[in-house]
């Protein structure tokens, strides 16, 4: 339009304005502004009738049945049809080749706006943008109008209808509504926004909207550098639905799966760079806090994330590393993971890191309490950093029951298929009957424990079948029920003795020490040593990694001779999970002969019968303690 005034304005000029007026009333230079626009613009301008009225100084110009249309190269679709333009003009811009209305009217426009990547679509006309074209109109009104947006490069479409109240009183008289379709699955658009004219063209476009994806709610209020133009914002948001996921599929953000959430938080996009701060989120029965910054300047995205958790519950934390489902799922559906029956320690299932590989991070995290785990743990901090598909975490710190503390370092290559794991940590002071009640019915004490462990697979199973490493376990100042510490230091009569008594009486734990060499998918004791008053035993055998089954045998020395004492070998053997505890007979009976056979028969009053003494002096715990501390190397076990 700016060329179609051009052009009339140097005619007027030369040849008379009532000639030139009457022409363009007549249709007579249709043709050729018609053919300078296409030029002008590389786009069809069509229209069936152009009037030029001067009913003073500022002339009118009513333009009716105007089609503009896209670029060949980008959609065969029309950019704006409405069957009549009415606009009020400067005269001087107008004398100087420009466009400039100080009022301007579309009935019933139809858009069809096309979007095929960044900076190329059908509706960008010169540089200065309709922000310039609108900045010194004084009234804009649109009635009944409607539009349509395809995104083939994100899948999407909306329908809407609009319109733009000429009432400047109006705080937000630009109105929008309508539904599409995001990826397969149907949303609905509701917005507002401040006025399209008089604005100039850098100044912050005021906006409300409200989004709805099936159970995701998502509302903006705040300003966008162009009007709508979601790449630049200055928001306060407000989002809540089903899966987090879903946020990933509508506005191309790195969100992770997760159970039901409800956040609020300030949004400032400047193109590919995002941040988002003064974050409060409900996440499932967890409450956090924090901030995110997302650079996607480069061509991989970097991320830097300021997390801290009240309450972080275990079902809450398995979803955010589960996968996130397709957006038919994740606007609808929980994320939370499946309860299902009890499987194995260790699947085959692959293992899921893609996350991994798709961007550079920078993760600082801070919970308050880790609820619903076997071991509660609290002031949990943690600092991980992700790149180019390596992670390394560490120092991990946290603190357990009753004053148990640990630490951990962790790093994870998936820069090949089978991913590379190493770990090394340590817990210490941890009370083992806060594992649980009925575990503090048997045994109680304080445990230390130390690892060093690397491996390499692609799902859990492989890694843990190709594991090397170490791993130190110490129990010390602790109880063990007196007739299973019987049993294990080979006193099988007084065992069955004190099993028929009193079941629950407990005997002093001086300490346990287990030394373990990981390797070739199997865990063998380097020395496995429990010393109660009850006596001492040994332990040998293995764990298999793989099929996860037990196999240890214990052998026991008594702290006190006994007139009849039976000294069996205790084999614990089967899955891990349920394994067997059985006294080895055999091996009794072909040492010691039938005579041994009394000792079964005697056994419910062997509790009672006199000692004859006591056996060699069992070994010295702080020794066992102080060698095993330095097994797996640093980090120590205190």
């Amino acid at each position: 339009m700016t060329s179609v005034v051009a052009a009339a304005a140097v005619v007027m000029v030369l040849a008379g304005l009532p000639v030139v007026v009457t022409g363009l009333n007549h249709g007579l230079f249709d043709r050729a502004i018609q053919r300078a626009l296409r030029q002008k613009l590389g786009r069809s301008i069509q229209f069936s009738h152009l009037e030029v009225r001067f009913p003073g100084l500022h002339p009118t110009l009513s333009v009716s049945d105007l089609v503009i249309g896209s670029p060949p190269a980008i959609s065969p679709a029309d950019l704006l049809r409405t069957p009549r333009l009415w606009a009020r003009l400067q005269i001087l811009p107008l004398l100087e080749g420009q466009l400039r209305p100080t009022d301007l009217m579309l009935q019933t426009p139809v858009l069809h706006l096309v979007r095929l990547s960044h900076n190329r679509n059908n509706y960008r006309i010169g540089a200065g943008g309709p922000g310039r074209f609108l900045s010194k109109t004084r009234s804009l009104s649109i009635a009944a109008g409607s539009a349509q947006f395809d995104d083939p490069e994100r899948q999407v479409v909306l329908k809407v209808r609009f319109s733009h109240s000429g009432d400047p009183t109006v705080a937000y008289p630009f109105r929008v509504s309508g539904d599409g379709v995001d990826k397969g699955s149907p949303l609905t658009l509701v917005a507002q926004g401040a006025g399209l004219n008089r604005r100039p063209v850098a100044k912050p476009y005021p906006l409300i909207a409200r989004l709805v994806d099936g159970a995701t709610l998502v509302e903006l209020d705040g300003s966008s550098i162009r009007p709508f133009d979601f790449s630049t914002l200055d928001v306060q948001a407000h989002v809540f639905g089903p899966n987090l996921a879903d946020l990933s599929y509508l506005f191309n953000l790195h969100t992770p799966n997760s159970t039901p959430y409800d956040v609020t938080a300030h949004v400032e996009r400047d193109g590919p760079r995002i941040h988002v701060t003064h974050i409060r989120a409900k996440l499932g029965r967890s409450d956090a806090a924090g901030e995110i910054l997302s650079d996607h300047v480069s061509g991989r995205r970097n991320i830097q994330l300021n997390l801290r958790f009240g309450t972080l519950y275990l079902e809450d934390a398995r979803a955010l590393i589960e996968p996130r489902p397709p957006h038919a799922i994740s606007r609808s559906q929980s994320g939370a993971a499946p309860r299902s029956r009890p499987g194995p320690l260790l699947t085959e299932r692959p293992l899921r890191l893609d996350g991994l590989k798709a961007a550079n991070m920078d993760v600082a995290l801070k919970i308050g309490n880790l609820a619903g785990a076997a071991v509660a743990a609290r002031d949990i901090q943690a600092r991980a950093q992700v790149k180019d598909g390596r992670m390394t975490a560490g120092p991990i710190a946290f603190s357990l029951e009753r004053a148990g503390r640990g630490r951990a370092w962790l790093t994870l290559d998936t820069s090949r298929p089978a991913a590379r794991v190493t770990l090394a940590g340590s817990v210490t002071g941890l009370r083992i009957e806060s594992l649980s009640k009925q575990m503090g019915k048997s045994l109680t004490g304080t445990l230390d424990a130390a690892v060093r462990v690397e491996g390499r697979g692609a799902s859990m199973k492989a890694l843990a079948s190709a594991a090397q490493g170490r791993l130190a376990v110490q129990l010390h100042d602790g109880a063990f029920t007196r007739s299973k510490a019987d049993a294990l230091a080979g006193d099988l009569v007084h065992a069955i003795g004190q099993s028929i008594g009193d079941r629950d009486a407990k005997t002093p734990l001086q300490c346990a020490v287990a030394d373990l060499v990981i390797a070739n998918g199997s865990v063998r004791p380097d020395r496995l040593t429990i010393v109660t008053a009850a006596g001492v035993s040994q332990g040998e055998g293995s764990l298999s990694i793989g099929p996860q089954r037990l196999a240890l045998e214990f052998h026991g020395q008594p702290a006190q001779r006994r007139v009849l004492q039976l000294n069996a070998p205790v084999r614990v053997v089967g899955p891990i999970g349920h394994p067997k505890v059985q006294v080895l007979m055999g091996q009794v009976l072909k040492r010691e002969g039938p005579k041994r056979l009394l000792a079964l028969v005697v056994s419910p009053i062997a509790g009672l019968l006199p000692t004859a003494g006591r056996s060699a002096p069992p070994p010295n715990c702080r020794a066992l303690l102080d060698q095993s501390k330095h097994f797996v190397g640093r980090p120590s076990l205190r």
